[in-house]
């Protein structure tokens, strides 16, 4: 049994790669939609084994296991199978759950990491270029303002957790200014400056540019059309059949330049990607990594990894982490500085 948390893992990467791998088809079942077919190997998703019997499968593989933490899922990644494998590029969780996953399998663990897959030809080596975005004095004025004001009330109401726990006008003031700090930041006219000179420098090569939310993905979008760039947008206001379409013409080449929010960190395969463009993202390990699995696939030339950001702002503090690990494994990394 291979256990999955999202379709697309299944459809595109499970069956696909069981097929390619010289599987007959008759041995590959799927029990999960309108699909009620077990087999030698049997893919599902996490919706639905709870309607598998578990002691029919001498073999369990769950796939990003770092999903399954919850009350509902964690007792099949307990059950005694006679072999089970969990698979994940990052296991930590916020809420420390992780622990009970471990747990699970006796604290058993095998690490390969990026470094070692890049020594082993699985992930594409690559160059990294950090780009420090410098705000106009006006602009740096206007966010330090709003920062202040930010920090000033928290200060005065028990700090973040404490206003998140409740619903007054405090937590509702809090999360609108965060809002408007991280749009004044995300929208930065000179990232998108730097943007369009770095698409156009490689206007021939394949191109995914990483976002975090819905607006500045458009944004990006509406700022690549202005110089001419065709690209398209995956994010979750589109439903799957057409992101699955946008991401088939990706692949296929029909177009090169693809403009994702964070729905695409974790889960699809995505081939022959040449150049990765961070222009928002978090701090988090998980995200990194998984970034890195999306941009490095192994592809005949050097990948570049690109990181825009606002110099001095919230963004700078969530790019350290991202630099220390990008520095680390790049073959050769340069550091800008766009005034």
């Amino acid at each position: 049994m291979i256990v999955v948390p999202k379709n697309v893992i299944l459809e595109t990467g499970w069956y696909t790669e069981l097929v390619q791998a010289g599987l007959p088809i008759q041995m590959i079942g799927c029990y999960y939609g309108q699909f009620r077919e077990p087999a030698q190997i049997t893919l599902t998703n996490m919706q639905n084994i709870h309607r598998l019997p578990m002691d029919i499968f001498d073999v369990a593989i769950f796939d990003e296991q770092h999903n399954y933490a919850t009350k509902r899922l964690l007792p099949f990644v307990k059950y005694p199978f006679k072999y089970k494998i969990g698979l994940s590029a990052t296991i930590e969780r916020m809420d420390n759950a992780h622990y009970d996953i471990l747990d699970a399998y006796d604290y058993n663990t095998f690490i390969y990491d990026a470094k070692q897959a890049m020594d082993d030809a699985i992930l594409n080596k690559f160059d990294f270029t950090n780009v420090r975005v410098i705000m106009s004095d006006e602009d740096f004025e206007k966010y330090e303002v709003l920062d202040d004001a930010l920090k000033q009330l928290m200060s005065s109401h028990g700090g973040y957790t404490h206003i998140m726990k409740s619903d007054s006008e405090v937590r509702h003031s809090m999360l609108s200014k965060m809002n408007e700090r991280r749009q004044m930041v995300n929208n930065y006219y000179r990232k998108m400056e730097i943007l369009k000179q770095i698409v156009a420098k490689h206007k021939d090569r394949k191109i995914i540019i990483f976002n975090q939310f819905n607006d500045q993905t458009s944004k990006v979008y509406w700022n690549l059309l202005d110089v001419g760039v065709q690209s398209k947008i995956i994010n979750s206001s589109i439903d799957h059949n057409k992101r699955d379409q946008i991401l088939t013409d990706f692949k296929l080449n029909r177009f090169n330049v693809l403009c994702a929010t964070k729905v695409l960190d974790e889960g699809y395969n995505l081939k022959n990607i040449e150049i990765g463009i961070i222009m928002a993202g978090d701090s988090s390990d998980k995200q990194t990594v998984q970034r890195l699995g999306r941009i490095l696939r192994k592809s005949y030339n050097r990948s570049h990894l690109y990181q825009i950001y606002c110099a001095n702002t919230i963004e700078e503090k969530h790019c350290i982490k991202r630099t220390a690990k990008f520095k680390s494994l790049c073959e050769d990394f340069t550091e800008i500085e766009f005034k």
